[in-house]
């Protein structure tokens, strides 16, 4: 970052300098931090529009940062012109879907995540999110299968784990689902967003032990804000 500072103020007029900047402000992790991070991108492209039209990585970061800041329409403007030049990057197309499912358009959303898995199969990233839209759509063989194949490739995948047993819960399975819970209470690695999420699922579970599971909001990469 203190490089690219130094580049921007010798030379205010060169694009690749503020996209550069743009780029190690992007990596902070927080709302300042990335609103002066689209700040310098905004002028590399003021600099040199090109950018969004020829670079799809330059698009898809436009569009990831967009997302951050919660302007997912805008980010979906960007991810498409990053489909337009590189249709074949499975990162393009997960993030596309991401854009999709925070605008609400799922049907979207799922045949984005459906071309990167073509792109990349053994993405679990890819697969726990379409496991989740397909979970919160009623679809729960299909949200099983697809958290299943996500744990295929990674067996610890905390949001994997979580749509597996929230799938069972769904279809009746009540005491896979309590293992598959308890799964995810065991992992150092599962937020304490998702720990505190699964108590409730448990206390749900043990206060009516044949209820259906209700379609929960929950802090899941690519649909939910955490």
């Amino acid at each position: 970052e203190t490089l690219f500072r130094s580049a921007v103020a010798v030379v205010p007029n060169n694009a690749k300098a503020h996209l550069s900047l743009g780029n190690a402000l992007r990596d902070g992790n927080s709302d300042e931090r990335w609103k002066r991070a689209l700040g310098e991108y905004q002028l590399a492209l003021q600099l040199y529009p090109d950018y969004v039209t020829t670079r799809a990585e330059f698009a898809t970061n436009l569009g990831s940062l967009l997302l951050d800041l919660g302007r997912p329409q805008e980010a979906l403007d960007a991810m498409k012109l990053a489909a337009a030049v590189n249709p074949r990057w499975s990162t393009v197309q997960y993030n596309l879907g991401v854009a999709y499912a925070k605008l609400g358009l799922h049907e979207q959303a799922e045949e984005a995540w459906r071309r990167a898995l073509e792109l990349r199969p053994d993405d679990p990233v890819v697969r726990s999110s379409l496991s989740r839209l397909l979970i919160e759509h009623g679809r729960y063989e299909e949200g099983l299968a697809a958290a299943e194949a996500a744990l295929a490739r990674d067996r610890e995948f905390v949001a994997a784990l979580y749509n597996r047993a929230l799938a069972l819960h769904a279809l009746g399975r009540l005491e896979e689902a309590v293992s598959g819970y308890e799964r995810v209470l065991a992992l150092p690695s599962a937020p304490e967003q998702a720990k505190q999420d699964v108590r409730r699922m448990l206390r749900e579970l043990r206060a009516q032990p044949g209820s259906r599971l209700r379609p929960a909001r929950l802090c899941v990469p690519g649909l939910a804000t955490c």
